[in-house]
């Protein structure tokens, strides 16, 4: 870490450096960021730390098996971004859970009436998938989510943009697969989102949107490494999971997203198709997901609307902002009997100031693995301190 702060403290002496004949600016809004006065260099130094406690009944007669309780780092975020002759980058590593991880690593550029993105990044799918961990009204993200593949950020080329009220997004990326976490050529994922707002104005907003995206995983031979089948999650901890066949080669998902926002109250919902092909044996299985949240600003703030997603709230007033919430969501594997899982969470969020956030939840859920085990009903009640800048 101290070594990519003083490289970071390097390029911002050296952006000034560039220009010597400038009277350069720094500001503190949205990060701690350097820029020159003409607007060709500007380099911002961000982060988010997530700390989340998990108080876990897992159910020891069912699939889990064990109990998950902890206390960690659920999230522990540097991040460098800027622009450099009308060229943007990013680059983002996540210190929690051991050895530093590759986030978003990428450079892109204006081109036409879109933006072309090169380097790391998630594919385009899904209004939650997209949203940042920041900004997502739940601790973890649904059971839609968990049907990907599990390595979320892909290299490749990516264009995106906005017409009006209309947002696109189209990517075509490898995926890491194996057991060193190496690239393949042969193991590619594309994807695509649309998204269309009808009523887009101050305290009333409605969303739609489609998803999709092309799976082919590469997987034969030896040493691959893979976490597939869709799970319970709680807090980036696990209990119970859908059978699959075996480990996916090829995947296909279809997504539609539909959300509204009028003056406190926020619905948002999802629903997945997932087509899956095995291997051995040779066959294949779907599965579906869906969930919908809803949340109420006790304080009376709406949830504001950008690029085809919804963001945190500003707290009207210094005692900040307070959030109710539920979600109920389930994923089916439909092609296995009994094979599903299902949960309800009920939780609050408590907006201290745009940069700080304390979140409680109460998770009740199912998971049922077949009809030769016994169902899982775990419960968990979770925590999380949360600062972005």
């Amino acid at each position: 870490m101290q070594q990519l702060i003083t490289r970071g403290a390097l390029a911002a002496a050296m952006l000034g450096l560039a220009q010597p004949a400038l009277a350069d600016t720094a500001e503190t809004k949205g990060g701690i960021t350097i820029k020159t006065d003409d607007g060709r260099f500007e380099g911002k130094l961000g982060g988010r730390i997530h700390y989340d406690l998990n108080m876990v009944d897992g159910d020891d007669a069912g699939p889990s098996g064990s109990d998950l309780s902890d206390v960690f780092f659920r999230r522990a975020r540097l991040t460098f971004s800027g622009k450099a002759y009308g060229w943007e980058y990013k680059f983002e590593q996540d210190f929690a859970g051991g050895a530093p991880t590759e986030r978003d690593l990428y450079i892109a550029t204006k081109l036409g009436p879109g933006k072309l993105i090169l380097g790391q990044f998630k594919p385009f799918r899904g209004m939650e998938e997209m949203t940042s961990s920041n900004e997502i009204t739940f601790m973890e993200r649904p059971y839609v989510q968990a049907n990907f593949p599990s390595e979320q950020f892909s290299m490749g080329a990516g264009y995106k943009g906005s017409a009006g009220d209309f947002t696109y997004a189209l990517g075509l990326q490898n995926r890491k697969v194996d057991a060193a976490g190496n690239n393949s050529s042969e193991s590619m994922v594309g994807s695509a989102r649309f998204t269309f707002a009808p009523i887009n104005a101050d305290g009333a907003v409605v969303h739609v949107g489609f998803s999709g995206s092309m799976d082919n995983l590469n997987r034969s031979g030896a040493g691959v490494q893979t976490t597939d089948d869709v799970t319970v999650q709680y807090a980036g901890r696990n209990v119970g999971s859908l059978q699959l066949a075996s480990d996916f080669i090829e995947g296909t998902f279809l997504g539609a997203e539909a959300a509204v926002a009028v003056g406190p109250f926020y619905v948002q919902s999802e629903y997945m198709l997932g087509d899956l092909d095995f291997e051995a044996p040779a066959t294949s299985q779907d599965v579906a997901a869906y969930y919908i949240q809803a949340s109420f600003h006790v304080t009376g703030e709406s949830k504001p609307y950008k690029g085809g997603v919804f963001k945190s709230v500003k707290p009207k007033n210094a005692s900040g902002a307070v959030e109710l919430k539920v979600r109920l969501e389930g994923a089916e594997n439909k092609d296995v009997a009994d094979n599903e899982v299902s949960a309800i969470t009920l939780g609050a969020n408590w907006y201290v100031n745009p940069n700080v956030r304390f979140m409680l939840e109460y998770i009740t859920a199912e998971a049922k693995a077949g009809t030769s085990v016994g169902a899982d009903e775990p419960k968990v009640i979770a925590a999380r301190a949360q600062l972005n800048f």
